[in-house]
């Protein structure tokens, strides 16, 4: 395991700190967080382009301590940073030569990887002249031609459309199975980090919410600032005791209940989890809600739907089914957590 210990940055009107931090020593893992949350400012720290006090730690080798160069890790920027005024190919001559590489051995890693790439076509061009993906794609040769012991990734799939976006993904998952090295990937978009990661740091406001397996962290919050810091999770406010939650009327007990810092009770779930029907479902759990909006997202409707309490939520419905204005939502219990406060 790779790690990150007690780091510690203060700015003007921001502070960052990870007090632990554990990661695989190769595959991807992604940094999610809103803007503001330190993703950037993390990577910068851990490449050495920021000061801070903290240990880094990559496959056994402790790197914090080594000049930004003797590090020898990989960055791909948010907007790529290439020489605009260079081709591809001395973009990344540039990088080998900086790291003091062996001109053999520079000739042989930037022909395999302009041929990796799909570069050939290009490597003469200037950076300039490139489309969005074609630098992106430069910018992970740039990172990748010392032959690094990480590679740091800042959002690199935030300036690319919907298509050029699932390419670059699965150019990524294959370029961290055949460098095996740690894949380190901000990004503030849910599907990145489903698609891309087997481990996941959740941050909030330059705090650690979390970190460990993405589909625990995902899926199985263990703390209801974790849950909040996910935005795909639906919480609302209900009336809960002993475990038993109340929803119009309606009593159930979720299969998992934890603790929460203050005194209210609070039910999360997916929008999935909370599926709408007309027919008679076998399900147990079923409560009442006014449908507000409802939009087609191809596989089925989505819904909003106001409960008597008057909160809002969101919920599914098969195709098949035109929901109506007073709805039934029904509620998976093993896809829901209460979160229960203090009496």
């Amino acid at each position: 395991m790779g790690w990150v210990d007690g780091l510690s940055y203060e700015a003007s009107d921001f502070s960052l700190k990870i007090s632990r931090w554990d990661f695989p020593d190769s595959g991807i893992t992604c940094v999610f967080g809103e803007s503001g949350s330190g993703k950037t400012t993390l990577l910068q720290i851990m490449a050495g382009l920021l000061p801070s006090p903290h240990e880094l730690c990559v496959s056994g080798e402790i790197l914090s301590n080594l000049t930004t160069k003797s590090k020898n890790i990989g960055f791909v920027f948010q907007d790529f940073a290439l020489f605009p005024h260079m081709t591809v190919i001395e973009n990344l001559e540039f990088a080998a030569l900086a790291k003091n590489i062996p001109a053999e051995i520079r000739k042989n890693q930037i022909e395999r990887l302009v041929e990796r790439l799909d570069l050939k076509s290009i490597q003469n061009q200037k950076a300039k002249t490139l489309s969005g993906g074609e630098q992106q794609r430069v910018a992970l040769g740039r990172a990748l031609v010392t032959k690094p012991k990480m590679v740091l990734l800042d959002e690199p799939l935030s300036a690319l459309d919907e298509i050029r976006k699932e390419n670059a993904r699965s150019l990524i998952r294959d370029l961290s199975k055949e460098f095996q090295v740690p894949f380190i990937l901000v990004t503030h978009d849910l599907r990145d980090v489903r698609n891309l990661s087997h481990d996941l740091l959740l941050l909030q406001k330059g705090e650690v919410l979390g970190y460990g397996k993405t589909l625990e962290i995902l899926n199985h919050p263990s703390s209801l600032e974790m849950a909040r810091g996910i935005p795909e999770n639906q919480i609302i406010k209900v009336n809960a005791t002993s475990h038993l939650v109340e929803i119009g009327g309606t009593q159930f007990t979720p299969q998992k209940a934890l603790e929460c810092g203050g005194k209210e009770n609070f039910l999360v779930f997916k929008p999935w989890s909370l599926v709408i029907s007309n027919s008679q479902s076998p399900a147990p759990i079923a409560f009442k809600g006014s449908l507000l909006e409802i939009f087609n997202e191809g596989p089925h409707w989505s819904c909003v739907v106001r409960l008597s309490s008057g909160q809002k939520v969101k919920a599914v419905a098969p195709l098949k089914e035109s929901p109506k204005d007073q709805v039934l939502l029904y509620l998976n219990l093993e896809e829901a957590i209460l979160f229960e406060g203090r009496d």
